[in-house]
């Protein structure tokens, strides 16, 4: 498959999947206006790709700076394509990144992580940038 790069924007993350590396990424802010437009075509790719994956092993790193009601759903359904992928006996690790001082974040990742089988990595940082 074609790596994906999407720029963040001041509403939208920046999207990165290498798959042949097996790095999956979203970094920044994510209150999109349009949340489906957004994310359905992100979503759309992962699933297509979680039917063959090709990568041993998979990396999902969230940093987000903030996340909307909407997006908090897209992050569920990303990590239920990336629980087909563990299914199927592929490594999978999540890494929650989150500013050490925002208790908010930490704790959403927290949530997200309780509701699946996937391991969470939960990495304080500063501040991101």
């Amino acid at each position: 498959m074609k790596n994906v790069v999407i720029e963040e924007t001041d509403t939208t993350p920046r999207v990165d999947f290498d798959f042949a590396k097996g790095l999956f990424e979203f970094k920044g802010l994510s209150i999109p206006e349009d949340t489906q437009g957004f994310y359905n075509p992100v979503v759309q790719t992962l699933d297509q790709y979680a039917q063959n994956p090709t990568a041993k092993k998979h990396h999902l790193t969230f940093t987000f700076l903030y996340i909307n009601t909407s997006t908090s759903a897209m992050v569920s359904r990303i990590l239920k394509i990336f629980e087909t992928i563990q299914a199927k006996g592929f490594k999978v690790n999540v890494v929650w990144s989150f500013e050490s001082d925002d208790e908010d974040m930490k704790d959403l990742g927290t949530y997200f992580s309780s509701f699946t089988n996937l391991p969470f990595q939960f990495i304080p940082h500063e501040e991101i940038v």
